[in-house]
């Protein structure tokens, strides 16, 4: 307050360290708003006392990563902020509904798909533990004798899609556990080249990937711009990065699910100022390299990942957003299905739900269904219409109930989304019909080329409803209008939610039609409307 010559602290334990930006009301100097690594933070009284702003969607993972509980969790390493867990139901307008699992900045989260409760996660330099029944330490050591082992500030992790008992850990050297990281062994020597030592670049260890066609078929990339890989497990070794860009951190490599000799690596070169695409695929295990880059914008790429279930799928993040391909790299184009234009920095496909979960730095995490991507064939493409997959709704008995006309209700005002395929750009409606084929429901829709996604408030049209109750019940005087809950539903104002049973839903675009069926389950007589969520589909 005296023009620099003495200074006092506003460090509010309250408030979040790292500060990167501060803003001074200019016409009121007491109000500023502090940007930090926690988030977004205001003071009305010249900074004795802070509210923090926690209503954003913002967060920058490091990595992101899913187990197999229904709903599924989504994991991910923040910067500056641990680890934390949600449930990939969230709705972050309902406020924070997350939970933090581990300190430090957060870094590669690997769960094991027996038991969601068994979680490794870590912080800088390969600060690891195992979580669940209790709190373990897993971090390979060097020997007496031996050097130092260097740690890159995002250490790899990974289980093995074999055994998930099987951990590896990427230092300096790549080292592998066959008991949950009670102990390790080195399979490798050192596979960094540069000299250089520093926090980063390090010479370490950067991505990590097993072929899930063949245990200990491993491949490894170094922040250096080393690619290596063995078909041994490690008792030998062969470097792939010949015909590759050299000096650029490999940020990704992906061994392919499909096939055992495929795999794409990305290397990233923004470090270096260089925000050009680096993006290959191999088909011979490393002997030859595709450039698949071609036709993506000049962003620097922080992962690659091929689809579990199309292998002609695949993603990759960038600085900018996400992209995708169906045909193995050949051709790209964007995919921000209202992803903001924010740096992508991992993306993980689960393999039960079929959908895509993106970590973004900025932007905290996003998920989109991916099922239409993967059934896109070639087949599909050629037809006028066509419907994907629908999955089951799971009815609830509070649907009986009359609307509040002042509240949000997710589980019973959240639509029934659907998506399905239309050629050309075109106008059309939904049509839902029963097992008679008699239409309950008809809205507009508007068309794009393309993949289109549907909106249903799970209603019925009461007008419609009423008409094919009263054919139904036309022969049947002993069926009173009080006892016909389409009737009894009108005279009350009750919502016209659609009932258990099968129907079928067609769209109609341009003069072509497709249908699918689905399926409405009958409500549990034992779940509570709080245990009422609706059941993820399967694959078909």
């Amino acid at each position: 307050d005296d023009g620099g010559k003495t200074f006092s602290g506003l460090n509010d334990p309250k408030v979040h360290v790292d500060h990167h930006s501060l803003w001074i009301d200019p016409n009121d100097s007491e109000r500023m708003m502090l940007g930090n690594d926690g988030g977004l933070d205001i003071t009305y009284d010249g900074g004795k006392s802070w509210l923090k702003l926690d209503a954003q969607p913002v967060g920058q993972f490091y990595t992101i990563q899913v187990d197999m509980d229904k709903p599924y969790n989504v994991y991910g390493g923040l910067q500056d902020n641990g680890t934390y867990k949600g449930s990939s139901t969230n709705r972050w307008q309902d406020g924070p509904s997350w939970s933090h699992i581990n300190g430090g900045d957060g870094m590669y989260v690997a769960v094991d798909p027996r038991d969601s409760n068994t979680v490794y996660a870590g912080y800088q330099f390969g600060n690891y533990v195992r979580l669940g029944q209790g709190r373990t330490t897993v971090r390979p050591r060097n020997g007496l004798t031996e050097d130092a082992l260097r740690y890159n500030w995002n250490t790899p992790v990974i289980l093995s899609p074999h055994h998930p008992d099987v951990v590896y850990f990427g230092a300096n050297k790549l080292f592998r556990s066959m008991d949950q990281g009670e102990s390790w062994t080195a399979l490798s020597n050192d596979l960094s080249s540069s000299k250089n030592r520093g926090d980063v670049p390090y010479a370490t260890i950067t991505t990590l990937s097993e072929s899930p066609t063949q245990f200990g078929l491993i491949w490894a990339g170094t922040d250096d711009g080393e690619i290596w890989v063995t078909e041994s497990a490690g008792q030998s070794w062969r470097s792939v990065d010949e015909d590759l860009p050299h000096s650029r951190w490999a940020s990704r490599v992906e061994a392919s699910k499909h096939e055992r000799n495929r795999a794409y690596i990305s290397l990233n070169g923004y470090r270096n100022d260089d925000t050009r695409v680096y993006l290959y695929r191999t088909d011979d295990l490393g002997k030859s390299w595709t450039n698949i880059g071609k036709g993506l914008p000049a962003e620097a790429v922080n992962v690659v990942r091929e689809d579990p279930v199309n292998e002609d799928l695949i993603y990759v993040g960038t600085d900018r957003g996400v992209y995708v391909s169906h045909d193995r790299g050949g051709h790209w184009q964007a995919f921000d299905s209202q992803l903001p234009n924010v740096p992508v920095h991992d993306l993980v496909i689960h393999p039960r739900d079929r959908e895509l979960v993106a970590g973004t730095h900025g932007r905290s995490a996003w998920v989109v269904d991916v099922l239409p991507l993967q059934e896109l064939t070639d087949e599909v493409r050629k037809e006028d219409a066509h419907l994907f997959y629908l999955a089951d709704i799971q009815a609830q008995r509070f649907w009986r109930s009359r609307r509040s006309r002042w509240f949000y209700d997710a589980e019973r005002d959240e639509p029934y989304r659907f998506h399905y395929w239309s050629k050309n750009a075109a106008n059309g409606t939904v049509e839902i019909l029963d097992e008679e084929q008699r239409v309950l429901r008809r809205f507009d829709i508007e068309a794009k080329a393309g993949i289109n996604e549907a909106n249903w408030d799970r209603l019925i049209d009461a007008d419609l409803a009423l008409a094919a109750e009263q054919q139904d019940n036309a022969d049947n005087d002993d069926v009173q209008a009080k006892d016909r809950p389409v009737q009894q539903a009108i005279d009350l104002d009750y919502p016209m939610y659609v009932l258990p049973g099968e129907y079928t839903v067609r769209i109609n675009l341009g003069g072509e039609s497709a249908e699918a069926t689905l399926n409405v389950k009958a409500p549990s007589a034992f779940r509570s409307r709080a245990q009422a969520k609706p059941e993820l589909r399967g694959r078909k």
